[in-house]
């Protein structure tokens, strides 16, 4: 099944497109790939490299011309056998049964949210005409939750979701490992609404009164780094877990957090790998 892309006008989401092109939504097979002149080409991730598949023959030359680029406009997917290993804080294959993958997510597959961590620090920055409110799009989390206090979360270790018995139906549930805070970066400090950078803030706030992980010195954190927990059952079955608006959280193991920076865990993660190439495990 193909995916529209659309070139909107400042307008967002309410504008009329100009123009319309078809993306393929599955991952092309050798014969497709060949035939549509794609090219694996390596993409710069912090300090990672990963080969992924440049579609950029899909894109029509307008847009680049739309964009005002000055150079090559690329398309770029991560081939699901190419995925890149995550360590660092993550827990190892030994301890889940799989070790966690990403594509070009910045550090764990998923990020999860407080809104009442997001309230809190709102009411620490400095207002100004820039500024009133801090939005949790700013801030790029896979799952937002609500109800537990403010900065909760900060010493989650192992958390479930769950439906409610009192629903009905099948009750769903999905374990997920917390690996680390969430280190914050500039990046915050975007309006997603208008693109417009505010010169500090909240990054200044985060500064000030989130420095709370020893490994992450003179830095703000906000938010958690979530990995997939599975049941043993389902090892031979394709991972997945499901979420729903709603459920109930269950908080199963509490402790504390020292965060490792980029390249920190790599290197016990590249022996891992090296230790199973030397004894012949696939």
């Amino acid at each position: 099944m193909p995916r529209a892309g659309a070139a909107k006008l400042s307008r967002g989401l309410a504008a009329v497109p100009e123009a319309e092109f078809m993306l393929p939504l599955g991952f092309p097979s050798d014969a497709d790939i060949a035939a549509r002149g794609y090219a694996y080409e390596p993409v710069r991730i912090w300090k990672d490299t990963p080969c992924a598949l440049n579609m950029e023959t899909e894109l029509p030359p307008d847009l680049a011309r739309y964009l005002r680029l000055r150079h090559r406009l690329g398309l770029f997917r991560i081939d699901p056998a190419r995925q890149r290993e995550v360590f660092r804080c993550a827990p190892s294959q030994d301890t889940l049964g799989y070790q966690p993958v990403i594509d070009f997510h910045d550090a764990y597959p998923l990020h999860m949210l407080n809104l009442a961590s997001i309230r809190d620090l709102e009411s620490k920055i400095q207002k100004d005409q820039a500024i009133q409110r801090l939005d949790a799009r700013r801030f790029r989390g896979n799952i937002v939750i609500s109800g537990p206090d403010a900065y909760d979360e900060d010493d989650w270790k192992l958390v479930r979701f769950k439906t409610s018995p009192s629903g009905g139906g099948d009750q769903l549930s999905s374990l997920f490992d917390v690996s680390c805070h969430t280190v914050r970066c500039k990046l915050p400090n975007v309006d997603p609404s208008t693109g417009i950078r505010h010169k500090s803030e909240p990054d200044r706030a985060l500064r000030k009164y989130r420095e709370i992980d020893p490994g992450a010195p003179k830095a703000g954190c906000l938010g958690m780094q979530l990995c997939p927990v599975f049941p043993e059952s389902a090892a031979a079955e394709p991972l997945q877990s499901t979420l729903q608006a709603g459920m109930e959280i269950e908080v199963l193991r509490r402790g504390s957090h020292f965060y490792l920076a980029q390249g920190q865990g790599q290197k016990q993660g590249e022996a891992q790998v090296a230790d199973k190439q030397h004894n012949g495990t696939p």
